[in-house]
């Protein structure tokens, strides 16, 4: 009978889920990490309200006009770009500049790497929410806040109109990316050998 008792005390508790960890970009340029005890994001898309599981979402990036501080931003990005010399320009762009190492240009597909071509839309003032297997909603976010439970133990509240972006922390996120023979390999000729050429492909 006591063994009973316990599996049954145990076992609720086994199906309660963890919290989610977040990292929270506001629209003041502040980055905030933390747990939180939400457990659904309720949006409005296509008319119709939908309840979406925080463990199914990648990230969430509000759709809303740039704020004081992030305009100020833009425009001094814009400013250095315009005004010449590759050090103001690479400082400027240095979060976005392309790392693949194949076509190392600062600007390249730079509006791809904001908005995938999957998740455009006509309407661009609404949110978008990044799901797993390359899906995607765009939406309008809900009212009200977030709380987060911070490492050091503070709580922190944030309203949903003063996030920029929301990323939940994976587990694992398997990712597939398609190769371009032209894009993403090399040709080398490494001999020549009677007239002909031996070469090799290296991807």
């Amino acid at each position: 009978m006591p063994n009973r008792l316990i599996v049954s005390l145990l076992l609720p508790m086994s199906l309660c889920a963890a919290p989610e960890w977040l990292l929270i970009r506001a629209v003041d340029g502040t980055r905030v990490e933390g747990q939180t005890q939400l457990r659904s994001v309720k949006v409005e898309s296509e008319g119709k309200t939908v309840d979406l599981p925080l463990s199914q979402i990648l990230s969430i990036h509000n759709g809303a006009p740039a704020s004081e501080f992030e305009a100020g931003r833009i425009r001094a990005g814009l400013a250095a770009i315009q005004a010449g010399g590759q050090k103001a320009r690479d400082q400027a762009l240095q979060t976005l500049k392309d790392t693949d190492q194949h076509e190392p240009r600062p600007l390249y597909r730079l509006f791809a790497r904001l908005m995938p071509g999957y998740a455009d839309g006509f309407d661009r003032t609404l949110s978008l929410v990044r799901l797993p297997n390359r899906e995607s909603v765009r939406c309008k976010l809900p009212e009200g806040a977030v709380e987060l439970r911070t490492t050091d133990g503070g709580k922190v509240t944030l309203l949903w109109s003063k996030i920029r972006s929301l990323a939940v922390r994976q587990k694992l996120t398997p990712r597939t990316i398609p190769v371009n023979s032209l894009r993403h390999c090399t040709q080398i000729e490494v001999s020549r050998h009677r007239g002909s050429a031996d070469r090799r492909i290296e991807s």
